[in-house]
């Protein structure tokens, strides 16, 4: 796994309350990006 620096992290984690706060599946959101 790559190293993030401490503001990718920020948004990171910025990104995964977004998705947690709309209430739409972490997994989902991931699979989707990925594909």
């Amino acid at each position: 796994m790559a190293k993030f620096t401490k503001k990718q992290r920020f948004y990171l984690y910025q990104f995964c309350a977004d998705m947690i706060k709309a209430d739409l599946p972490l997994y989902d959101s991931v699979v989707k990006l990925h594909t």
